[in-house]
């Protein structure tokens, strides 16, 4: 059995958290905020004024830096941030919205830190362990850069396309992360890329060659269950709370997993990268278009792991006899709800 491993995040969860974060701020020393989100965003919800009033009760100076960014903001993006909080002398980031704005206030929170060019950071052998603390206050289920240390780099090579650079640090681990259901965003494809991120994860960890692990076998199933029956209630009900809830705590969970170290195959991620760069696309995107045939690729290896999966997380009858016809249904099922959900399903759905 694989060794368990401690949530290096402090996890907030419920209705209006985000009003006490003030309390969070100077608790893990700050004094003057960068608040990080995207334009698009605060209009549609206006909490950064709830952020303020926090912070101005535990007088806690703030400033924002707003950009309308799409959804791998490039390092041009992450060097103006890093000028304007070195600028205003901040001493903690705040991010507010999704993975990628989270993403943004670390590689911000890393630059500022550190007297460097953000991709001389990146780019160098020299691990840098100084980063500015940063807070998360989530508006989506996550990818995993906001309860880890892992921070990326985007930016576009010579022939204009999209490529990434990763670190991985406990240093760039947020310091908490606020968890408010009301706010999250269920109204674009970002909602259900969010999640089938996650479903790659745990779909990865699930096909573990690691012995032992029954407990963690049923956790991961009844996990990847979740997610796939609340994406197809917010599709009928976007302000369902339950099913809003519930995809944030597996956001949780799937990316800080027992199994976390025991993913035997990573092609799957490869392949998601090498799609994202191409396309410019989420990594929920394009995992939804390379996730089920990787899943078909490994399902004689993985056999009855697969159909296991097709009968307990989609409901499909196991046919003893012929349990390869229950694997191939269940990915079959797999690949029809990602495109009930308009994730796409062949190139040509990238645009």
């Amino acid at each position: 059995m694989a060794a368990f491993i401690d949530l290096p995040v402090k996890v907030i969860f419920g209705r209006n958290k985000e009003d006490n974060i003030g309390a969070e701020v100077k608790y893990f020393g700050g004094s003057k905020v960068l608040l990080v989100y995207n334009l698009r965003f605060n209009q549609a919800t206006g909490v950064t004024e709830k952020i303020r009033r926090s912070l101005e009760i535990f007088g806690i100076e703030s400033v924002d830096f707003a950009k309308e960014f799409g959804k791998n903001p490039r390092v041009d993006v992450i060097r103006e941030g890093i000028e304007f909080a070195r600028q205003n002398y901040v001493d903690f980031i705040l991010a507010l919205g999704s993975s990628h704005t989270v993403n943004l206030a670390k590689t911000i929170a890393l630059g500022v830190a550190n007297s460097v060019d953000i991709k001389e950071i990146f780019t160098s052998n020299r691990a840098y362990k100084e980063s500015l603390p940063v807070g998360v206050i989530l508006t989506m289920p996550g990818n995993g850069v906001e309860s880890t240390g892992k921070v990326y780099l985007y930016e576009n090579d010579s022939d204009n396309l999209l490529k990434g650079s990763a670190l991985t640090n406990s240093a760039y681990t947020p310091r908490f992360m606020i968890l408010n259901p009301e706010i999250m965003n269920t109204s674009s494809i970002y909602t259900y890329s969010s999640c089938v991120y996650m479903l790659g994860q745990l779909i990865a960890k699930y096909l573990t060659s690691t012995e032992y692990v029954e407990l963690l076998e049923r956790d991961t199933e009844a996990i990847m269950n979740i997610v796939l029956s609340k994406m197809r209630i917010l599709r009928n009900d976007p302000a369902n709370y339950a099913a809003k809830a519930n995809l944030m705590w597996a956001g949780v969970l799937a990316y800080n997993s027992a199994l976390d170290e025991k993913i035997d195959d990573c092609a799957l991620f490869s392949m998601e990268k090498a799609i994202r760069e191409c396309f410019d696309c989420s990594p929920g995107e394009s995992l939804a278009l390379v996730m089920p045939a990787w899943f078909d690729y490994l399902k004689e290896k993985h056999l009855l792991r697969v159909a296991q999966f097709a009968n307990r997380v989609l409901n499909i009858p196991f046919n003893f006899s012929d349990p390869m016809s229950t694997a191939s249904l269940g990915i079959y099922r797999l690949k029809q709800i990602l495109k009930e959900c308009g994730l796409p399903s062949c190139i040509a759905d990238m645009g």
